[in-house]
């Protein structure tokens, strides 16, 4: 359950970083397409999370935020090395480093 519950908190940092990203580009040039490939992200996530971990609750980018100012969280990123090298998580530890 603890990997899951850390699976979930990466898919949602991922989710909610694309949609603020969506958000500051509609701000500056709305696209009808962006808004569409949002509200796509948002319906798999929403799927994927009531079929993988429907009693695990959301968690906001500030409420993580938070959390790390009072060191009371550590993001753990359990993509692969392959995938972590595309983009990085600020202040995530790997997997590998998690269960040392």
């Amino acid at each position: 359950m603890r990997k899951n519950s850390i699976a979930l908190i990466v898919i949602l940092l991922i989710l909610t970083g694309s949609a603020t990203f969506s958000q500051q580009a509609a701000a500056t040039a709305p696209s009808s397409a962006d808004q569409k490939k949002l509200e796509k992200i948002h319906a798999m996530y929403q799927s994927y999370k009531k079929h993988t971990f429907p009693a695990t609750p959301d968690v906001t980018v500030e409420e993580l935020l938070q959390w790390q100012k009072r060191d009371s969280v550590i993001l753990v990123d359990v993509r692969s090395p392959k995938e972590r090298r595309v983009s990085i998580i600020p202040n995530a530890i790997s997997q590998k480093e998690f269960e040392k």
